[in-house]
């Protein structure tokens, strides 16, 4: 005898009943489209375009059942969790004031679960991060932080280390007394509860020379844990781990002993964090960037890893590469590259001036911005070096990108140039033909200071060695009158480089 068939339920038709007026019926809705779109961006999106999210919300301010609201706090993090699409139309729809409002509710099921959707939503750039530091909704963040529900308290700190972003994120923070709190997190035996300590730790330690200086000098020193969890076998709290002690090792100018020990200790993890696969995190090329910038000896160490070859390998699978990866990666080349010869050659070696060109070309400025510093890295090499920025024309996508929309950009673009056109003839020719020169002298009455700089200097080396056709050339895109104002420009280097003209 033939099994009896069960027709399937329509997505319209679960959507439709999550305006049910039985409570029941919209529970079963809200369990369905959960448990469908979890992991399954395909139902999310056509979840999206049922227009499943406004009625989700609804529920989730109208409901006061425990259990309803559980399942609409889960339904909300999952449509947010790995699609934009899905956190644009959780924001649109302002979910958040709901979510926020739930964290106070009495039972913990709740709690955790409204907990749990906000970090989902803060993983994306999208959330609005200010918005946790007003006074209200930071009290309520405090408050689970320190929650005897460390399930919750690691949500907390999860959320708050997504949204901890300026120097006054991080002072509020620290008067709140949290640190000794986020040192008990990550001596706790929890991957877990140690993954949120060091998260929110390292977006207080960024850039803060006090609060890096307190990790490292208090008693015990903190940072003794930290140096323990960069060994851990768990790759997630190695790299944030790395990142904490990024953070403290740059902390003071000059840097301590202990200082150098921490960057030495967390160099060799970061380098072997860099790889290929599925499995990357794309913070590993930043934090391998901040070790080594502006440090010979760290550049040294890290090529001595094997850091170019690894980051070059990332860069040339740039099909499956998203911006923010693109970006980091070659920051962390043109760290690298930024003092000692030698790297310089191995990332010629590399063959990734391909990728270069397009990361010049790319839509994302940063992206843009980070090709520019890798060029201007190995236009500081020996001239045998430059030529292979020469014979790549790299210098025309410069030249492009001087006219570009973002001034950061401009500035970026400019700094090679800068050092390009001293021993290139062609570099000299293609600016002077190419409306190059004309772009140069407008950039020197920019509002920018590094503009400013990077153009005179530029024209400065123009100069070097000319013939009475730059000389023209110069001097009629940058009459006299104007050189006299950048004489008298504010920028000290800007007044050195327009007397250099002037000779």
């Amino acid at each position: 005898m033939p099994g009896v068939v069960v027709p399937s339920i329509r997505d319209e038709d679960i959507v439709d009943g999550l305006s049910s007026m039985d409570m029941q019926a919209r529970l079963k809705s809200l369990r369905a489209v959960k448990n469908q779109i979890i992991g399954n961006k395909t139902k999310k999106i056509s979840y999206l375009k049922l227009g499943a999210i406004p009625k989700v919300v609804e529920i989730l301010a109208t409901e006061t059942s425990s259990t309803v609201l559980v399942q609409s706090a889960a339904a909300i993090g999952s449509f947010a969790s790995g699609v934009e699409e899905g956190v644009r139309a959780v924001l649109d729809n302002d979910a958040i004031p709901y979510l926020l409002k739930i964290l106070s509710h009495q039972d913990e099921k709740v709690k955790e679960a409204g907990a749990r959707s906000l970090k989902m939503i803060f993983n994306s750039k999208l959330a609005p991060r200010t918005h946790m530091f007003e006074e209200s909704t930071l009290k309520v963040l405090l408050a689970l932080l320190f929650s005897d529900n460390i399930t919750i308290a690691e949500v907390a700190a999860s959320v708050l280390g997504r949204c901890c972003e300026t120097k006054e994120h991080q002072m509020v923070l620290t008067n709140e007394g949290i640190v000794p709190r986020l040192l008990y997190l990550i001596n706790l035996p929890s991957p877990k509860s140690q993954e949120a300590g060091l998260d929110l730790l390292s977006a207080l330690t960024n850039d803060n020379e006090e609060i890096s200086l307190a990790l490292l000098e208090g008693t015990p020193p903190a940072v003794e844990r930290v140096c323990q969890l960069s060994k851990d076998r768990h790759e997630t709290l190695r790299l944030l781990a790395c990142s904490c002690l990024a953070n403290v090792a740059r902390a003071h100018v000059p840097p301590s002993p202990r200082q150098q020990e921490l960057a030495a200790l967390a160099l060799p993890v970061a380098v072997k964090l860099v790889r290929e696969g599925e499995d990357l995190n794309e913070d590993a090329p930043r934090v391998l960037a901040r070790l080594v910038s502006g440090n010979y000896d760290l550049q040294k160490l890290a090529c001595d890893a094997g850091a170019i070859p690894r980051l070059a390998a990332l860069l040339k699978t740039e099909h499956s590469l998203s911006a923010k990866l693109m970006e980091s990666t070659m920051d962390a080349l043109a760290a690298l590259t930024e003092r000692w010869e030698q790297s310089r050659h191995l990332l010629v070696e590399a063959d990734v001036m391909d990728q270069m060109i397009k990361g010049l070309e790319n839509p994302s400025p940063g992206v843009r911005i980070a090709a520019c510093r890798c060029c201007l890295s190995l236009s500081r090499s020996v001239k045998n070096l430059r030529i292979s920025l020469v014979d790549c024309n790299i210098a025309n996508h410069l030249l492009r990108l001087l006219n570009d929309e973002n001034p950061l950009v401009q500035s970026a673009a400019s700094a090679p140039l800068c050092n390009m056109v001293l021993d290139f003839a062609a570099v000299k020719e293609n600016i002077l033909k190419s409306g190059g020169l004309k772009q140069l002298a407008s950039m020197t009455q920019s509002a920018s200071p590094a503009l400013r700089l990077n153009s005179i200097w530029a024209l400065k080396n123009l100069l070097f060695a000319p013939d009475n056709e730059a000389k023209t050339a110069v001097m009629k895109a940058l009459p006299y009158a104007h050189l006299q104002n950048l004489l008298m420009d504010p920028e000290v280097e800007v007044q050195e480089q327009a007397l250099n003209v002037l000779r």
